[in-house]
């Protein structure tokens, strides 16, 4: 296909032309283009007062002497501008036979095809997504499950927090679900997705300099979210669930350099030091799902079952009763995330008389506590989201969960006995 130029990039490309030739050449160029506007117009005019018809064979001919004349400048291509200067058949000519200038291009050749074009799009797309998977191979897949390690007892213990959305965490929220972690020493913490956010890289970005502050982002849930959940449970396993906002990361790594990110690399274990920290990735190859819409959705459908009967992901259901979809969907007790609020579904039957569903709180703050918090930029009116987690106790042998609840509000929290009561001091990490 033969580059087409805009009209006005056309004009001041033709003026830099001109501006390259020597004085002399310049001026020869000038009055030989002079004299084929002149011409053009003469024809055009001799065209219609003649009341002839043209017919598509003439047109085509004629846009390809424009296209081919080197003294015209970008010989080989005809835009609209150009045609109307220089060619002999009038526009509304041509648009009676091919509707529009792009039409008319490529009936001449000049423009590829529909379905030319619609190919080489596909490929193009196929491309991106070739490079999508050779990165997911290579830095996503070898953590999934990498250091995970084997329970040994006939219980299993675990912590699940969703979406904390990296800087957005509710701090306070936070200093609970760490201290839950030290005190219980659970066998797993399970991150459950959007433990970041990546405003600046999804939808619903308003901001573009929050680009320039990418590393900042992922080097702070290191050191605030990640680091201390490691040292408060140091012997337990730590899945890190790959959601929706961790999946815009990993595509945006594919087609970006460190330095237009300012990112220290591209690589997504080290970004977030899970060799350092031995957590282990959760994902379920959403990344190489055929198309977008397919990638968006099954980006939310990680999970993972623990002791053969309860099941974590972070969710794609939503509406007013989201814990019984994600429980006829799975049909195993399990928790869920993505809704960022807490509800609770027992549904037994007769296959799992023990089934049952929690959806838990965000992490990340929530705006009704000072009019700040996650969702300021895209969400209006009142908050109806809740910031909380869950603690799970799970017996593989005997096929059930007991799901316990960790809800915050106004700055107090309650698990195990002990009363939480947010202080000035917990507002810094």
């Amino acid at each position: 296909m033969k580059e087409r130029k805009e009209p006005e990039a056309q004009d001041s490309s033709l003026r830099a032309w001109l501006e390259d030739c020597p004085p002399s050449v310049r001026a020869e160029k000038k009055e030989a283009l002079a004299a084929a506007t002149e011409e053009a117009a003469e024809a055009r005019r001799k065209f219609m007062e003649d009341g002839s018809a043209a017919k598509e064979g003439e047109l085509i001919r004629d846009i390809l002497r424009v296209a081919d004349d080197e003294l015209l400048a970008y010989p080989g291509t005809c835009s609209r501008a150009k045609y109307k200067k220089y060619g002999h058949f009038p526009e509304t000519i041509v648009y009676d036979h091919f509707g529009n200038h792009e039409e008319f291009q490529r009936a001449s050749g000049l423009r590829d095809t529909r379905t030319t074009k619609s190919y080489r799009d596909r490929r193009a797309r196929l491309k991106s997504e070739e490079t999508v998977q050779e990165y997911y191979a290579e830095s996503v897949r070898p953590w999934c499950g990498a250091f995970e390690r084997k329970n040994k007892g006939d219980e299993i213990l675990l912590v699940c927090g969703s979406d904390f959305h990296g800087l957005e965490v509710d701090r306070f929220a936070l200093e609970v679900f760490i201290d839950v972690c030290r005190r219980t020493q659970p066998d797993v913490v399970c991150l459950n997705g959007d433990v970041v956010d990546f405003n600046s890289v999804g939808f619903w970005s308003k901001n573009p300099n929050k680009l320039l502050d990418l590393q900042g982002e992922i080097t702070w849930t290191v050191e605030n979210i990640l680091r201390p959940i490691r040292e408060a449970a140091p012997d337990a396993n730590i899945d890190f669930l790959v959601g929706n906002h961790e999946y815009r990361l990993i595509r945006y790594l594919c087609n970006v350099s460190p330095a237009l990110a300012s990112l220290s690399c591209l690589d997504f274990a080290e970004l977030f030091s899970l060799k350092e920290l031995q957590i282990s990735l959760v994902s379920n190859d959403a990344i190489l799902a055929p198309n977008e819409r397919d990638r968006q959705e099954m980006s939310k459908q990680t999970w993972k079952i623990y002791g053969g009967c309860f099941v974590v992901t972070h969710g794609t259901s939503a509406g007013r009763f989201p814990a019984d979809k994600e429980l006829n969907k799975y049909g195993l007790s399990g928790m869920s995330g993505h809704v960022h609020r807490p509800q609770y579904q027992s549904t037994p039957t007769v296959v799992n008389p023990w089934a049952d569903w929690m959806t838990c709180g965000m992490m990340a703050k929530n705006d009704l506590r000072d009019g700040a918090g996650h969702g300021e930029t895209f969400k209006t009116g009142p908050s109806t989201w809740t910031t909380g987690f869950g603690v799970v106790s799970i017996f593989p042998k005997e096929g059930v969960a007991l799901q316990t609840p960790v809800v915050i509000k106004r700055g107090i929290a309650e698990f195990g006995g002990v009363t939480y009561r947010e202080r000035d001091a917990c507002a810094e990490i």
